[in-house]
This record gives structure tokens, sequence and C-alpha cells, in this order.
């Protein structure tokens, strides 16, 4: 079976417990499952490998379970998945091993690991008595599921005659010519006797390779195996159809292409006999008697994958359409969640319900039930960023339509036409927006990248429509802007290649009269003149993201400072965002920091500590119930770390958890909505720490030791002089 994607020392493997947050942070993870990797029927249940993690439903459809990442499974882009002694294991492209446990309903996940610590892929898995036997991206690793609640015996890099640690992409295993480990490789196949103990040693594999056959395929080769009764046949998926494997008196071995000619095959499974075999545009029935029948066709667009069939009914898993029920595709299994993975920007509307945009094709609503999708006019480069703006309508920046805005079920693009939008030089009508942004006052922004002729920037006023813009006569000599904010009536936009220009528009954006513009570079202390994101905080700091680091601005010295994040994050920052504490959110490349407002640290979130949908993260937003969500390249997050029902009166303020019983919880928070400073103190009236509200506090004193079980009191004052006193109980157990 096809999926994304050994010496003579084992891969390690690790067990994970599940990853630990503290106090408050809860993950929900929301994924696009309608590519379907893998299918394996058992105990009444089909088990479906997603790109969006796992299904488990009934062969009709009905009674439908999603798994990911927040629902304890190791990752979300499942490649593979199997039934092995009483469990469901499911391999991932990341190298986890997640095994499911009917009886206790609970994920256990194991993680295979190469040399040097780094994690493998694993591309697919096939179960023999006690042991799976998976392919990885670094040969083949036979897993014991029982001895020490699992782990790897052994690892297979050298296969015979094939590359070192080449990819293997498929495996199987039969008994049709004794037990028998069949292992392809783009290069070629392997085959070994299952019962070997010595298969560490390359010379106990035999190989099919370009070398020592004829007519080999030009193309790569997908997956292989052996079918038949009492004539058995070797067949072999390509990239460009289905061979069989001819065999000689003399020793000569040769292909024969046989079905699916120029189409790619995904998986050959063997059901009575007789192999199935799964292309891109069609299923295959071959018993090598006959000649290979083609049992059903996709639909127009429609991709297939891999199939299994149960009590005579065909279960089809797509590219891209999810689980199709019998060979027609007139039904399909449902399955709610966003349109797609790649989450480029998420905002929020009057009713709170979630609104993002994926990278291509789609904008769409989750009402904390269900999703709307839109699909948007073709755009040659996407979808780049999301807003909604004070009627609620939803506007979607595009690499070829301008400005997108939904109205209710009304589409309209706004460009050269019907706003002051302009398209590229080359094609006035072909508008590129990288960005959005509504202002303090509703006003939309939206940035022209290599607008023509130099008209860098446009404007929008929902409320009346009414369209204007900024050019060469307001300083904007350059036109590769791909990030946009305004605050405190200064516009401020990012370049491609020529930094920050911070520009001077006072509080009406329409009068022109008094603009004045300054361009900030590498020279003025920002890391890079790339500048993909810019944001301000609860107080107006100016924050810039690049693709070298993050900087802030200081108006006393009119430059920026660059701050030092975390080792291994970053350094190309996608997003930031402000939680109502001042706390700095930032989205890296490969990590979600949270950069606490008192300067005392940094958090870092990832897949390997943390339940985030993916590394890569490239949207943030807090909504009104003051949820983070997290856009990433593999799905979208929802973060709850509400401390409480948060409150703007001061007098309202309470500690929470309370009590706060240690060690169970790990930190106390006030409740206010905003940055106050806060002190603690015993019932003496003796201080005992000072802290504030973006940090809470720890149960420590001043000298960092922890503090005796009793009644504690904290007093909360405001820049404004407001203050309030409450208590707090400590339990040391």
């Amino acid at each position: 079976m096809i999926k994304h994607s050994t010496t003579w020392l084992l891969c390690a493997v690790f067990l994970l417990t599940g990853a630990t947050v503290a106090f408050g942070q809860e993950w929900k993870t929301y994924t696009n499952s309608s590519q379907i990797n893998d299918l394996v029927y058992n105990d009444s249940e089909v088990w479906a490998g997603t790109g969006g993690g796992v299904l488990r439903f009934y062969p009709d459809g009905s009674n439908v379970i999603k798994y990911t990442n927040s629902e304890g499974l190791g990752d979300n882009i499942i490649t593979c998945v199997v039934e092995g002694g009483g469990y469901i294991w499911a391999g991932s492209d990341s190298g986890k091993l997640s095994r499911f446990d009917p009886e206790t309903s609970e994920w256990r996940i194991f993680v295979l690991t190469d040399r040097d610590g780094s994690s493998i892929c694993i591309n697919d898995i096939k179960q023999s008595g006690d042991f799976l036997w998976i392919a990885t991206e670094i040969g083949i690793s036979k897993f014991d599921m029982f001895r020490n609640g699992g782990e790897v015996k052994e690892t297979y890099r050298r296969l015979g005659d094939i590359s070192v640690e080449m990819p293997v992409l498929s495996i199987d295993i039969t008994n049709l010519i004794g037990d028998r480990v069949i292992a392809t490789t783009a290069d070629g196949i392997a085959i070994a006797d299952l019962n070997d103990e010595f298969l560490q040693d390359p010379t106990h594999w035999s190989t099919i390779t370009e070398d020592n056959s004829t007519d080999f395929p030009d193309e790569n080769l997908t997956a292989a195996t052996y079918v038949g009764m009492n004539v058995i046949e070797l067949i072999v998926g390509t990239e460009s159809g289905l061979y069989s494997v001819i065999y000689y008196i003399s020793g000569d071995i040769s292909f024969d292409l046989i079905a699916a000619e120029g189409d790619t095959i995904n998986d050959i499974r063997i059901v009575d006999s007789t192999a199935v075999i799964t292309a891109n545009h069609a299923i295959y029935s071959y018993d090598i008697v006959n000649s290979p029948t083609v049992i059903a066709t996709p639909s127009d667009d429609v991709i297939f994958r891999t199939t299994i069939n149960v009590d005579d009914e065909w279960i089809i898993g797509t590219d891209a359409e999810g689980v199709q029920l019998g060979l027609t595709g007139e039904n399909e299994v449902l399955v709610t969640g966003p349109p797609s993975n790649s989450i480029i920007d998420i905002d929020s509307d009057s009713h709170g319900n979630i609104w993002i945009c994926t990278r291509m094709d789609y904008a769409a609503q989750y009402d904390s039930d269900s999703w709307t999708v839109w699909e948007l006019p073709f755009s040659e480069g996407g979808q780049w960023g999301i807003e909604v703006d004070i009627n609620d309508d939803v506007w979607v920046a595009t690499w070829q339509n301008g400005a997108v805005k939904i109205d209710g079920e009304t589409v309209t693009e706004y460009g050269p036409d019907n706003s002051s939008i302009q398209g590229v030089e080359a094609n006035i009508n072909y508008a590129v927006l990288r960005d959005l942004h509504e202002d303090d006052n509703g006003i939309i922004w939206c940035p022209s990248y290599l607008g023509y002729p130099n008209r860098s920037v446009s404007f929008c006023d929902p409320a009346t429509d009414t369209w204007d813009y900024y050019s060469t006569d307001e300083g904007f000599d350059q036109n590769d802007i791909q990030a946009i904010h305004v605050v405190d009536g200064i516009l401020w936009t990012g370049y491609l290649n020529s930094g920050v220009f911070r520009t001077e528009i006072g509080s009406n954006p329409f009068d022109h009269t008094g603009i004045t513009s300054t361009q900030y570079t590498t020279s003025d202390f920002l890391p890079s003149d790339d500048i993909p994101v810019i944001f301000s905080d609860i107080i107006g700091t100016v924050w810039i993201g690049t693709n070298a680091g993050l900087a802030y601005y200081d108006e006393g010295i009119d430059r920026f400072i660059q701050v030092e994040l975390p080792t291994g994050s970053g350094p190309q920052i996608n997003a930031l965002e402000a939680d109502p504490r001042n706390n700095l959110w930032i989205g890296t490349s490969n990590s979600l920091v949270l950069m606490k407002a008192d300067g005392s640290g940094f958090e870092v979130f990832t897949t390997a500590n943390s339940r985030i949908a993916g590394n890569e993260v490239t949207s943030l937003h807090f909504d009104e119930d003051e949820f983070l969500w997290v856009g990433t390249s593999s799905g979208l997050s929802r973060l709850d770390y509400n401390l409480g029902n948060l409150v703007e009166d001061i007098e309202k303020v309470a500690a929470f958890p309370n009590p706060f019983v240690m060690p169970d919880y790990d930190n106390v928070f006030f409740t206010y909505d905003g940055v106050a400073d806060v002190n603690i103190y015993n019932l003496a009236g003796e201080l005992i720490r000072e802290t504030n509200t973006s940090i809470g506090w720890n149960g420590e004193n001043a000298a960092g030791e922890i503090v005796a079980s009793g009644m504690y009191l904290f007093h909360i004052r405001t820049d404004d002089g407001k203050s309030h006193t409450g208590k707090i109980a400590v339990i040391r157990k």
C-alpha cells in the first residue's frame, strides 16, 4: 500500500503516556478527515486512517466516532491502521504508533525514533502473530506487541541489494509460498522468510530490482503481493500501472504490464484468493486465471486510495472525498470538520461563530456544533487572510480575485471595477492581497501586493461602502506589501523586501492631508526586511514578526528591540495575538510560543508536549469566550485556558482555583479582564509575594519557598487606582 512517504542497531521506541499541560489548558482539535489513507475491518466496525485522525463506524456508515490528538491519538496524519493483539494500531508520518484498547477506550502512544533521536515516518503496518511489521522511511521495524508492554525487537535497514535505509512504502505478509514478508520500495522489492531469525543480515533477503530483471517499470513501485491458489503469481503496483512478475526456468525475471496503464496503484489486498487493486481511477479484481477486471470507477475528480470488502459490500477510501459506501458512490460516511487542514487565518463574528479560510478554495463558519462551508471563486494563489466586519460580513484576501466578501449567501469580488483595489501591472484585474485588517473604527484595510500603478493600500468603510486608497502621493513607493495594521492613527505596512513603513494617517484615513511616512529596516534593528505579520497588543505596543525573528517598536528611541525566542522556536513568525492579560502568543513555523507579559519567560507548545494540531502555526485568534484558536497546517486547535469568568469590575475579581490545592494545581489566577498588580499577604498582614494578573501566584513566597497551608489575602490594584481584596485558601497535600 502506498503511503505518504535496518542496520545492525535497533530503532528506539518511546512510550508516551500523554502530554501534560498546566491547569486550565485543555486542547480541542478540529480536522478535515476526507483523505482516507487506510481501512481495516474489526469486530463489526470499520476503522479508517485519515489525514485528520482516525474514524470508527459501522459498515453502513452509522455511529461515526472520530479520534484526533485531543482524544488521545498520537498524531492526526494517520498513514495506516491495522488490527493486532486485540488492539487497533495506527501509524503516523510523525513516527507515533497509537494503540487503541477497545476494553478501556484509551489510546497508548509509542514513538519510533532513529539512532539520533529523530522520529521515523511510518508508511504501512502488517500483523503476524505477536508482531507488527512496520514499514518506515528507513526500512522495516519488527515490533513486539506484548514484550514490556510493546517494543521494537529489530530494525532492518538493509534489505538485500536495495540501498541502505531506502524507505519502505508498503509491506505485506503472505503464506501462499510459505510465510513471507514482502517489502516494496520505490526502487525494488525485497522478500524474506517471515520466521528467519537473521533478517538483519542483508543476504537473507532476496530482491527484485532493475539490475536483476528485464522490462523493469520506469516509474516508482508502490505495492506488491502474491496472489493465486494452485498457481501463485507476484503482482506489483507502480505509479504507471499494475505488473505481473514472470520467473523463467533460466532464473531470469521480467515484468509484464497487465492493467491500469498510466495510472497509480495505491493499494493491493487479497480477498478470498483474489487480488483487489485500488488505482487512482479504478478498482480492479484479479484472480490470475482471468485478466484484471474493472469493478468500479470514480465519479469526476474523485481519486480512489484504498478498498475493503465487508460481507460482500465494498467500502472505498478516497483521496479527498472521504469514505464511499458501495461501488456507485451514492452513499458516504458523513463526518463534520473544516474543509481543509491547511488553516490560513481565523476570526469570529458578533454571534461567537468562528470563521476560517483555508489556503485553497474555502471559507468556513463553525457555530460550536457544525461547519458551514463556502466555496470561493478560484484563486490561483489561494486565500491569505480573513476578517469579519462591523456588519458581520466576512472578507477574504485572495491571490487573484482581490477582496472577496461573504454577505449571507452572496459572494462579492472587489477589484478594479467596483473598488479602489488594483491588480498587477501585467493584468489590472489580477489583484493580489496577502493580508486584511479591520481597525478599531471598523475600516477594512486591503494591501494590494504589486498593485499598479503603486496603488499599494486600499481601504473601505463597510458602514457606507466607501472606498479610498493610498499611493505614491502618500509616500508608498514600494508595492510588495504583505502585512498591514492600524493602531492609534498609525498605519503600519510590512513588505517582502523593504522592511516596515510607519505612516501617520490620523483619525480619519479618508483625509489625505498631513500624511507622513517613515521606513524602518534592519538598520533600525529589525531582524529582517521580510515582514509577514504586524500586530499591536492591549497597551498599543507594535510587534513585528519577520522571517528571522520577532521585534517590537520602542517609540522613545524610534527603533526596534529584538526579542530572542526560546531555542528551537522560529525564527519564522507567522502569527501574533495577545490575551486579556496582554501575554503575547507567537505562532512560528515550528511551534506556538507564549511570552508572559511581565517578562518572566516563555512557554513553548508543540505536538511533542501538548495536543496542538500541528507544529506549523499559521494564525491565532482569541474569541469572546477567551478561547485561543490556533490555525496550523495540520488542522485547527482550540486552547481553553479560561481562568474562570473574567470580569472588568475590580470588585468582582476572585482567585481561581480556590481552594488552591498543591500539587494538584500549579498556579492560582485572578479573574480580572486586564493587567493589574497583585500582592499576596498572610492574615497577619505580612507581604508574601508581589505578582500580577498576567502570571498569577504559584504558592511561593518572595524567597521561592512554598507557603504553608492556610488562609491568605490578595490585594489587586489597577493603574487608575481602583483596588480590591479577597481571600485564597491554600491546601498543601
